[in-house]
């Protein structure tokens, strides 16, 4: 009998979310991406604190990577024959991963089994394993001044990061960039490493294989990201650089699909191989959406800054976290999922075409708005997104924080809807003209929302006889000689009007 085990972080987009700037979020990117790596790469990077989970392994020579899972970015997998080295080496990578990271919940699971298809069939059935919890540290009661990065843990030291000295819990003091302990941040020593935590280097290191993007950085920070979505007088609003849009994409249908492809491995070898085929198809086509996606974004004027427009925090699977420029977010999100619509009708997946799609939640909002927040929203417009289809369509949901207050809408649209939206978007740019085009549309906006339909109706058609354009736009949503402005045509052109807020 041979022993299997796995050690997997609990809750991760909330965890890398912890943290209120960039530094820290990337930092515990990184961390998880060191601290988990058994290919030998992060061994490289020298003045480090940590041990890697290569490095570990090495004590254990019974003890081995399980090539037999499916890649999971969150999840270590071993394997071996003698049941105490395993569970020893279980515990010291756990152990490893709570000693720099104190604040991640880590869980481990061992099961005995003749191969590693009876440890997908065991799991599937919900048989009892050997498992261990190793929860996030408690907040001690001693009065002590709170992290001033997380805000949810005490303060365990004093430390510079830039030019800027912090008083950091030490979940947020591992993760922080600092010569001469821990040199995070440096994707260039990691050399081809895929880990998903790493994403974000990995997609510049793609970018970059482009002559025209052979120059582009990583930005220093959100300030600057939200700078490089600056549209000048161009752009539908007057201040363009101090916004940010976070973006939570996940597939829908794969949890049915995986479930019935881990049934097919638990029987067979061939249904194993199918698994792990199927798993890396769906990754790889999601990393490629990711960067056609960031490819989008990147003008000529963002390109000339020499930073790419993005922040990817994470790519699971089958799900994406990344915040881009405010005024990006629109032509990001569309072209993301787009890209993956493409894929996935031409089946290249091998599931068949139409099996599976995509939904997405996007917050937009200042930059003073905590990532954290930011996530929770997007997850919970994700769910609006989702349910709205039943996961069965290419559905997204939105809020523009700033325009619409922090509670989510259950305002949702799908793919095939967009290019009606882009249709009226084309005729409300021409609302009064080049420099009332703004006022016109905000004045549109405060009628439509009067809630009387008559009034409503009255007020519409004095502004179609007043404003040069509106009578053309009133015309394309109510229909030629409209009576009425009926609730739902209302409520289509304040969707509109409220994505060209930020989509110019």
């Amino acid at each position: 009998m041979t022993c299997f085990a796995s050690i997997g972080v609990k809750q991760i987009q909330g965890y890398l979310a912890r943290s209120r700037r960039l530094w820290g979020r990337r930092g515990a990117s990184d961390m998880l991406a060191y601290l988990t790596d058994t290919t030998g790469a992060a061994d490289r990077i020298e003045e480090r604190s940590f041990e890697t989970a290569g490095e570990i392994l090495q004590g254990f020579p019974g003890v081995t990577v399980n090539d037999e899972a499916v890649d999971v970015d969150s999840v270590l997998n071993i394997r071996g024959e003698n049941p105490g080295e395993v569970r020893k080496a279980t515990e010291t990578l756990a152990l490893n991963i709570k000693l720099h990271l104190p604040a991640a919940h880590v869980h481990t699971s061992l099961r005995k089994a003749a191969g590693y298809g009876d440890v997908i069939r065991a799991e599937d059935r919900d048989m009892a394993a050997e498992t261990r919890q190793y929860p996030p540290s408690m907040i001690e009661f001693p009065l002590a001044h709170h992290c001033d990065e997380c805000s949810s843990g005490m303060a365990s030291e004093e430390t510079s990061v830039g030019d800027e000295t912090t008083r950091l819990c030490g979940d947020c003091a591992s993760r922080a960039p600092r010569e001469g302990r821990n040199r995070l941040l440096n994707w260039s020593r990691l050399g081809s490493v895929q880990q998903g935590f790493m994403v974000e280097q990995v997609m510049l290191r793609e970018l970059r294989k482009q002559e025209k993007f052979g120059n582009l950085k990583q930005v220093e920070n959100f300030d600057e990201l939200a700078q490089l979505g600056d549209l000048g007088s161009e752009g539908s609003r007057t201040h363009t650089d101090n916004h940010v849009a976070t973006i939570f994409a996940d597939g829908n249908g794969f949890g049915k699909l995986f479930r019935e492809l881990r049934a097919a491995a638990a029987e067979s070898e061939d249904g194993l191989q199918e698994l792990r085929r199927v798993s890396k198809a769906v990754k790889d086509s999601t990393k490629q959406a990711l960067q056609k996606a960031i490819e989008e974004i990147t003008d000529d004027r963002v390109a000339a800054a020499n930073r790419m427009p993005a922040v990817p925090h994470i790519l699971g699977g089958d799900d994406v976290l990344v915040t881009v420029p405010a005024t990006k977010a629109w032509p990001f999100l569309i072209a993301f999922l787009k890209h993956l619509e493409q894929e996935s009708g031409s089946d290249t997946f091998g599931l068949g075409a139409g099996k599976v799609s995509f939904s997405a939640g996007m917050v937009i909002c200042k930059l003073a708005y905590p990532i954290g927040d930011q996530v929770e929203l997007a997850t919970a417009l994700l769910r609006t997104a989702k349910e709205a289809v039943r996961g069965n369509d290419w559905s997204f949901a939105w809020l523009d924080v700033t325009n619409e207050g922090p509670k989510p809408p259950r305002r949702f649209l799908t793919l095939d809807d967009w290019g009606r939206i882009e249709e009226l978007r084309d005729l409300a740019r021409r609302l009064g003209d080049d420099e009332r085009g703004n006022a016109a549309r905000a004045t549109l906006r405060q009628e439509l929302r009067i809630r009387d339909e008559k009034d409503r109706t009255l007020h519409l058609r004095h502004r179609a006889g007043r404003l040069p354009g509106v009578a053309d736009l009133l015309n394309a949503v109510f229909g030629r000689n409209w009576e009425r402005a009926t609730n739902q045509g209302t409520e289509e052109l304040l969707t509109v009007l409220n994505i060209m807020r930020w989509y110019a």
